[in-house]
């Protein structure tokens, strides 16, 4: 007796009962387990993509290397409405040239076997970017100067400094209690108005990049000694102030 054909897939777990048509309690049972079949199907499989550095048009080379069996002897590689050509299998990996990585383009691949059509791998890629090399935001050589005395306890002060790795065009100045004034790097160097004192030895001043806190850089220096002398302020009889880390000039109100 021949029954089937029947399916070896290596998975299905055959089991044969044979009964007798009127002893139901006479049978025979037979487990026969998994079926497999060396299949002769085309397969492609395990698809590996590796790209390259950017080159100075923003465009990369593009690696391509996959398992293959039961195929014929070459393929096509197509994506996004362009044909890339066809490949024999003995050549992988392949590698596509200069294709362009400006973030924006979806990129698709579809590797489909020379004579089996149905046989094909498909990839969606997705976007391909050629990342800006990124300066680190920094801020140095501050340069601090009092100017003139407004009263006992406010002063007018210029800044000067350098920076690099900005991605805003303007700067936050703050002392002990907070923001005290935003200007744009362009104006540099900048003077503030009325610089409040804060009864401390030394004042301190911190700059930042605009909106971006991570980016500072603070400097103390101490206090001007603002005196009356006229109904005009001055500075005290000590002179010019010690400065920590910077050079000091300095212009009085006196006419």
């Amino acid at each position: 007796m021949k029954i089937g054909p029947l399916t070896g897939d290596c998975t299905t777990n055959y089991e044969f009962v044979i009964i007798d048509c009127h002893k139901e309690d006479c049978r025979l049972e037979y487990n026969l387990g998994k079926v497999c079949c060396e299949s002769n199907a085309c397969k492609l499989s395990d698809l590996k993509i590796e790209k390259s550095d950017c080159n100075d048009l923003q465009k990369v080379d593009l690696f391509f290397n996959f398992k293959y069996s039961n195929t014929s002897d070459s393929f096509t590689l197509r994506g996004n409405g362009v044909q890339y050509g066809t490949f024999s299998y003995n050549k992988l990996p392949i590698k596509l040239e200069n294709i362009v990585a400006d973030c924006h383009k979806e990129y698709e691949f579809v590797i489909t076997d020379q004579k089996k059509e149905n046989c094909k791998l498909v990839i969606e890629f997705g976007k391909i970017c050629c990342e800006k090399d990124s300066v680190e935001c920094k801020i140095y050589d501050i340069e601090a100067v009092v100017l003139d005395c407004n009263s006992p306890d406010d002063y007018n002060l210029r800044i000067n400094f350098k920076y690099q790795g900005f991605t805003n065009s303007g700067f936050d100045v703050f002392d002990r209690n907070g923001l005290i004034a935003y200007r744009l790097l362009k104006d540099l160097p900048v003077v503030i108005n009325h610089v409040k004192k804060s009864g401390k030895d030394y004042e301190l001043i911190k700059i930042c990049e605009n909106d971006h806190p991570t980016c500072c850089k603070a400097i103390e220096y101490k206090s001007p000694d603002c005196i009356t002398n006229g109904g005009k302020y001055a500075f005290g009889s000590e002179g010019i102030p010690n400065w920590r880390r910077y050079n000091y000039q300095i212009k009085t109100c006196l006419a």
